[in-house]
């Protein structure tokens, strides 16, 4: 309505300003300014009521009657400023009623706002949004007089795209009409693109604030088009997508792929990427992910799959306990270490676990060496005999120092139920009580700790 100033009477400036409000609304207006009136009165004679307004009575009356979000509205209309309380907005809309000449802190015209939108090269709404809210200080601050929503102040004085005000080019998507699909895939051909990242970054690529895409040439052509095949045929790079692909079937691929003499899964991905350099590049026709595309068609293991017969260990069956532990006491291993490095020699059967204590924990494990059968008992798991016990076996050995009974210790003269470090036991009175010398220390022998 930004041609209110075009009209030649006040009054019609003024009809033409409050047509848009309904019968009840005006009859508030006029009730508002004092006027009385009947109940069943024809909108037409409301407007030629608040005609007979003066100015400051018809601004009292707009600020009573209407809420802000309404006089924002008609200010947005004409293209005034919409900030401020309530009696500024209407007391601009009383001055473009009272002088169609009057501007106030009224918006440039729109060929002049669209000049300045255009000068600061934006790349479309959001970064006008962006710069509105003062978040691109490099491109200076907002006018007064340029609205921050152009779309709505100029809708009736120029207004016709975000393309059109910023200089962009581009149309609104609803005013779109795309090439037909062959001609778009023509130009998309003559680019030399070889793949859907190359095409994506072309569609963002800009010369100035104007993207180099047409804008009859969708980005998403695989969204817009019926015809729509695949990124290779759109690009004419030959490629088919994975969803197209026509598979070897499982039994075809599991013969081609056991000849590669692949040991695990890993090897597999290295494969698929080209690190082995000894083999030639995986046929288009065998998946990279066969666990996935013949999972219902016969898929079972990767160890099936590439002929190495590896299960997984969630997935392996072993022998019980008692027959593991069986073959592995006729083995002669004396120790951890030693087992440790059997089963790195390769000789542990598949059937049976390099961690045969976590496997069968809960299923009679006990300790390694009831599991080796070399009769090593775990420390923790030894029931030491009382001290009264342990030193009157002692006294029967007649040992004479400290140092004496730490290599009959390691000699095995004395019982695992008798530990080393029985000096630190709490009835502990000296070397000479627990060997039953007398109660001086004889020299060289070790003092308790």
């Amino acid at each position: 309505m930004a041609a209110i100033g075009k009209k030649n009477t006040r009054a019609a400036r003024l009809r033409e300003l409050f047509d848009r409000f309904s019968r009840s609304t005006l009859h508030g207006l006029c009730r508002s300014a004092g006027v009385p009136l009947r109940r069943d009165a024809r909108k037409d004679e409301l407007l030629d009521v608040l005609c007979t307004l003066e100015g400051r009575s018809l601004e009292d009356a707009l600020v009573k009657a209407l809420t802000k979000r309404d006089l924002q509205a008609l200010c947005r209309k004409i293209g005034f400023a919409t900030g401020g309380p309530a009696t500024a907005l209407a007391a601009r809309l009383v001055a473009a009623v009272e002088d169609p000449s009057a501007r106030l802190s009224r918006f440039r015209p729109f060929t002049e706002a669209r000049a300045f939108a255009q000068s600061l090269l934006l790349d479309g709404q959001s970064q006008w949004r962006a710069f509105t809210r003062g978040t691109l200080p490099e491109k200076g601050h907002l006018p007064d007089d340029i609205p921050k929503w152009p779309h709505l102040a100029y809708q009736e004085t120029g207004w016709t795209s975000w393309g059109d005000f910023l200089g962009t080019g581009n149309p609104a998507r609803h005013l779109i009409a795309y090439r037909p699909f062959h001609e778009a895939r023509a130009f998309a051909r003559s680019l030399g693109l070889a793949n859907v990242d190359e095409w994506r970054a072309f569609c963002k690529s800009r010369k100035g604030n104007r993207r180099v895409l047409p804008a009859d040439i969708p980005s998403a052509p695989h969204k817009v088009y019926a015809e729509w095949i695949s990124y290779g045929d759109w690009l004419g790079t030959g490629r088919v997508g994975v969803t197209q692909y026509h598979f070897r079937s499982y039994t075809a691929a599991r013969r081609f792929v056991q000849r590669l003499g692949l040991k695990s899964e890993t090897e597999w991905r290295a494969y698929c990427r080209g690190e082995i350099k000894k083999h030639r590049p995986r046929p288009l026709d065998i998946p990279s992910n066969p666990h996935r595309t013949y999972k219902n068609s016969g898929w079972t293991t990767w160890g099936r799959f590439l002929g190495s017969n590896y299960v997984a260990a969630a997935k392996r069956k072993f022998r019980s306990f008692e027959d593991a532990r069986a073959y592995v006491r006729k083995q002669g291993i004396k120790d951890n270490k030693a087992w440790r490095a059997w089963c790195r020699a390769g000789q542990r059967p598949a059937d049976i676990p390099a961690g045969p204590d976590h496997a069968y924990r809960d299923r009679g494990w006990t300790s390694w060496g009831d599991f080796l059968g070399n009769g090593n008992v775990h420390r923790g798991r030894i029931a030491t005999r009382s001290f009264a016990e342990a030193r009157a076996f002692v006294h029967t050995l007649g040992l004479t120092s400290g140092a004496k009974f730490q290599r009959a210790k390691h000699a095995g003269r004395i019982p695992e139920d008798i530990p080393v470090t029985i000096f630190r036991h709490p009835e502990w009175k000296g070397w000479a009580d627990f060997l039953g010398l007398s109660e001086t220390r004889k020299p060289g022998s070790p003092h308790p700790k």
